[in-house]
């Protein structure tokens, strides 16, 4: 998250680091998402055992695109298949795309 946030920094580009311990603190979050500042959500740590877009709730239309980067498993099979747009599950490379059953 520190260099992260120092890469950003660099660049003079806004972010803002939202410590998170439960699903109902990404909730929470939510509402930042939906005020339409925010176009770029970094989860490290989080997010990937959970439907991001179900959480969040994104669509299509929405401008906002969640990079998840989460050593936990399992990883929940919508991130996996969820439009490159939306979501963007960055792994260790161990696993590709193949390994996982289709979404239905």
């Amino acid at each position: 998250t520190r260099i992260l946030s120092y890469m950003l920094r660099s660049d003079n580009i806004q972010n803002t680091i939202q410590p998170v311990s439960s699903t109902r603190d990404l909730e929470r979050c939510r509402t930042q998402l939906e005020a339409g500042e925010i176009r770029s959500v970094f989860m490290v740590n989080c997010g990937a055992i959970v439907d991001v877009k179900e959480v969040f709730m994104l669509t299509r239309d929405d401008d906002i695109r969640c990079f998840i980067l989460d050593s936990h498993r399992p990883v929940h099979l919508a991130n996996i298949h969820a439009h490159e747009d939306l979501v963007v599950v960055m792994d260790d490379g161990i696993l590709g795309e193949i390994d996982f059953p289709v979404s239905k």
